[in-house]
């Protein structure tokens, strides 16, 4: 018995040593917007609303910005929304951010619809909308007409240590407004360190030939240790 231990514990760290080469990184973890169709809260038809609760609608609502669904009052004279059938409004300066926590450091852009109001009560409107995330401004993108258009922000750095604050902001003054809908999120991962390359299947029958070389010669100098 004592035999069998002594060799399992020279066989252990060997074993481990070659296990190593073994290891690879896993894949990274997708990355979304919560709510990303402004479809929370579900309003009546015809419906709107300024500042819906955070917990319900996943963005924080400030100022003169919310929630609004096809056919309301901000929307009347505008196409349906691009993605289901609410879209968020950005009237005056006011915002809506939320929190975005990245699985491992990375780069970032977003993408989004957005069009101006067409009904504005200062006609045509002229809203347009800043987007940061954290401290970066990653664009400022004004919508040329009552059409929604697809807009890209430009790309940046992220750490994967703590959330950052992605913001839209209004930043026009006067009444006017700008809708926007289905933010997307383009998260590439900085790709980890090479693998250390896997040995070839001759290496591995050396490396496992050397193993039980030493075993062997560890059992028998410790046998002939004993006997003396």
């Amino acid at each position: 018995m004592n035999q069998l231990k002594r060799t399992a514990s020279v066989i252990a760290p060997v074993a481990a040593s070659l296990a190593a080469l073994l290891i690879v990184a896993g894949p990274a973890s997708a990355q979304t917007v919560g709510n990303s169709g402004f479809e929370l809260p579900a309003l009546a038809p015809g419906g709107a609303q300024y500042n819906p609760s955070s917990a319900i609608a996943t963005w924080t609502f400030l100022g003169n910005s919310g929630v609004t669904r096809n056919n309301s009052g901000f929307t009347s004279s505008n196409p349906n929304a691009p993605q289901g059938v609410q879209v968020a409004f950005l009237q005056r300066t006011g915002n809506f951010s939320q929190s975005i926590i990245f699985p491992s450091d990375g780069t970032v852009s977003f993408s989004f619809k957005a069009a101006q109001r067409g009904n504005s009560p200062v006609f045509p409107s002229h809203q347009s909308i800043v987007v940061t995330l954290g401290a970066a401004v990653l664009g400022v993108f004004t919508p040329t007409n009552t059409t929604y258009q697809t807009f890209s922000t430009i790309s940046t750095a992220v750490a994967g240590a703590g959330p950052l604050t992605l913001k839209f902001a209004g930043t026009v003054a006067n009444d006017q407004t700008a809708f926007v809908d289905n933010i997307s999120i383009n998260f590439i991962p900085t790709p980890p360190p090479p693998p250390t390359a896997a040995p070839e299947p001759g290496s591995l029958a050396l490396a496992g030939s050397a193993m039980f070389s030493l075993i062997g010669a560890t059992v028998i100098r410790r046998k002939r240790f004993a006997r003396a």
